[in-house]
């Protein structure tokens, strides 16, 4: 399945994190939609947003934001867009939930066209697999790799740090990640495009599109021998 290009995004959150989410969506031209609690509507997030809407009026912050037929009504009134990863696990669910809503989106278990996100990223945040590295570096996109931690003799350390030597990803490990340092680490990266341009080409560098043919010919050497 295509992805398409967001029309309208909504930040089903507040404070600084939404904001960078409007300022990246303005610069992508990107429509924007802020809700907000009673508590915070003096909060400057809803001032930097195309639209501002109040949910969960009469309650607390938090009850507020953990409102999510409220949010999804709001989001379908509104008509935002949304592509939605799920999992295996909540995908029949989710489903059930967005027609339930009729809301328009894309609810998918996993992105398989894989070409498609890749081709509409600048940044990519993920895993670091040892495909994941490879498809990276085959297709020249700079990352912010946070390896899983649980990994067999932590190889996607091993992985990350490879890229990242190479100079086309940044490696922040999964004990030191708050959603904090993952903004900043974005931002900054979306800030220099001359410095995003540079990891683009040393990711691609890294890549070893003859893999293939010297792997064959190194075992026919070793067959010979």
């Amino acid at each position: 399945m295509a992805i398409t290009k967001f029309k309208k995004i909504m930040a089903a959150n507040r404070g600084e994190i939404a904001i960078r989410i409007f300022r990246a969506c303005t610069e992508l031209g990107i429509a924007t939609v802020a809700i907000y609690s009673d508590e915070d509507r003096l909060s400057l997030h809803r001032y930097k947003a195309d639209e501002a809407y109040l949910i969960g009026e009469g309650k607390g912050p938090i009850d507020a934001y953990l409102g999510i037929d409220e949010i999804i009504d709001l989001a379908r009134k509104k008509e935002v867009d949304a592509i939605h990863q799920t999992g295996e696990a909540d995908f029949e669910r989710t489903s059930q939930d967005y027609a339930a809503k009729g809301l328009e989106g894309e609810v998918l278990p996993f992105i398989k066209d894989m070409a498609g996100a890749y081709s509409r990223a600048d940044l990519v945040i993920c895993r670091a697999g040892a495909s994941t590295i490879f498809e990276l570096a085959a297709v020249k996109k700079p990352a912010i790799l946070i390896p899983y931690p649980y990994s067999a003799n932590h190889h996607q350390d091993l992985n990350a740090q490879a890229l990242a030597d190479a100079g086309g990803a940044i490696v922040v490990l999964e004990k030191d990640m708050t959603p904090e340092l993952l903004a900043d680490h974005i931002e900054q990266a979306m800030d220099n495009k001359e410095s995003l341009k540079q990891r683009a080409a040393a990711a691609g560098s890294f890549a070893r599109p003859d893999a293939a043919k010297v792997i064959a010919e190194n075992l026919l050497d070793l067959v010979a021998k």
